[in-house]
């Protein structure tokens, strides 16, 4: 009766470390992590994207789920690198447009300014106003604005030499 019992316990609970371990043979930290950044990629949110896929992959990086996530998130940084590189461009045209603005003369401001919107379309809130009115202020507008304001900082005297008194 005794060695029944003995057997019955010890393969009780042999039962119990194999059950325990064929649920989690299957478990994978990293898998919902992997799952999110597909979906947010999917989506087209490239930032979320990648905290998802850094997530997985520092949860089970030698898993399944840790090794796509690993290939996700290198294409995903390209895709971010690639965005980066177009914000620039478009970020650039804009300032030339601008700085082509505010060195015409009279005549050419209204087809510049023109040109100047549609290069600079969405990155700026739309201003009402003639030509004259950029869409957005730009650092030539401020020194034709205020050409004395470096003199001024500079202690050069004051144009009319009443400074200091």
């Amino acid at each position: 009766m005794r060695r029944s019992y003995w057997i019955g316990r010890s393969l009780s609970g042999s039962l119990g470390v194999l059950s325990l371990a064929a649920l989690t043979w299957g478990c994978d930290p990293g898998k919902a992590d992997l799952d999110r950044c597909i979906d947010l990629r999917s989506k087209g949110e490239i930032e979320p994207a990648m905290e998802a896929c850094r997530a997985a992959v520092a949860k089970s990086p030698n898993s399944n789920s840790g090794k796509a996530a690993a290939e996700q998130l290198a294409e995903l940084n390209v895709e971010h690198i690639a965005s980066l590189v177009r914000e620039v461009k478009r970020n650039t045209s804009c300032t030339q447009a601008q700085i082509a603005w505010a060195g015409a003369d009279a005549g050419d401001k209204q087809r510049l300014a023109e040109l100047r919107d549609e290069a600079c379309e969405g990155l700026f809130p739309k201003r009402a106003g003639t030509a004259e009115a950029p869409s957005a202020p730009s650092v030539v507008d401020a020194a034709v604005v205020a050409p004395d304001a470096g003199a001024a900082a500079k202690g050069d005297a004051a144009p009319d030499g009443a400074a200091g008194e």
